[in-house]
């Protein structure tokens, strides 16, 4: 979702394959340098099966510019990063340039991102990016592990 003109392009799309499998694409275009002054947060609410209430997993602001130096402290969150980088054009340092599209291409989602401990659980992950506290945009969706074969 677009919530301004700053975000002039946020498209993605996701394919399922076999295996629980994902195919990712991404491609972003921004209005203006964006750099210092932009905020990043990231939620992941987990239910597991029998239960009625959602829990939180991860609720982690931060800058853009820590995310793409890989500043941040969850080991989690940097190995996502890593393995976005392989099929990005993203910057390693602020600030993403204006007019400029920037693409993650056929990134496959599998479980080999997570760890080996996630039990069978529902989630929602959301991304939402913020300007001086006005949200610029934001991505969410929702899936749910399966037992591992």
């Amino acid at each position: 979702m677009n919530d301004g003109q700053v975000m002039l392009r946020n498209d993605c799309n996701m394919i399922a394959l076999p295996m629980n499998r994902f195919i990712v694409n991404e491609t972003l275009e921004f209005s203006q340098d964006m750099g210092e002054k932009i905020q990043l947060r990231f939620v992941v609410l987990y239910k597991i099966p029998i239960a009625s209430k959602e829990l939180p997993f991860l609720n982690v602001s931060m800058g853009l510019c820590e995310l793409l130096e890989s500043k941040m402290s969850s080991v989690l969150m940097r190995s996502v990063v890593d393995e976005l980088r392989k099929s990005s054009n993203l910057p390693y340092a602020c600030p993403m340039k204006k007019n400029y599209i920037y693409k993650l291409e056929n990134f496959t989602l599998t479980e080999s991102l997570l760890p080996p401990y996630i039990p069978i659980v529902n989630f929602k992950f959301s991304v939402e990016m913020f300007e001086n506290g006005r949200s610029l945009g934001y991505l969410k969706t929702q899936g749910a592990t399966i037992k591992r074969t």
